[in-house]
């Protein structure tokens, strides 16, 4: 049966001609994330998170006939993001990250700590800034990425990723 068919019987409600899909395309995919991130642990992640995007935005695709080639695409973007965000991590060493932080750092807190610390606080913000702020800052993504993604305005993205950033910088003062 052709992906076109069965993509219309998923959008019908049809759970099983989606099982059919991935069943079909879990290869490529697969393949496609780990010709990126050359770690088949993260590639797994990906080819998982792809089926998931593509189910929850199947009735948003327009030619069916296009399946295929628009999970690949899926993949690749995240596969890619990933790569970004891992290539972003934050050092604290670096004389720049820890200005920004204007944290004093003390042989009480170890580096370890310091980004258990950073990593918790970035997760307790509200949903809708850290969205914005792990788009941007951990991702690097640019912000009319983030306005597409998050169908906000840009201003309103710049805005969150602000108030993200003020949130954190209050937090950590407090804490550290």
């Amino acid at each position: 049966m052709e992906d076109e068919v069965l993509v219309k019987r998923v959008k019908a409600g049809d759970k099983h001609s989606f099982e059919v899909l991935v069943k079909r395309h879990e290869r490529k995919v697969y393949n496609s994330a780990y010709r990126i991130l050359h770690n088949s642990d993260d590639a797994m992640d990906i080819m998982m998170e792809t089926f998931y995007i593509a189910y929850t935005r199947l009735p948003s695709l327009k030619i069916e006939a296009k399946f295929g080639s628009w999970l690949i695409g899926i993949a690749r973007n995240l596969a890619l993001m990933r790569l970004r965000s891992k290539k972003k991590e934050i050092s604290i060493e670096e004389p720049e990250v820890r200005k920004r932080l204007s944290v004093p750092f003390d042989d009480e807190v170890t580096r370890e700590e310091l980004k258990k610390i950073i990593k918790r606080e970035i997760e307790n913000l509200p949903h809708k800034y850290r969205e914005a702020f792990v788009m941007r800052e951990i991702m690097g993504l640019p912000y009319g990425r983030i306005t597409k993604e998050l169908g906000i305005s840009q201003s309103n993205a710049k805005v969150r990723v602000s108030r993200a950033k003020a949130l954190l910088r209050t937090r950590l003062m407090r804490i550290l």
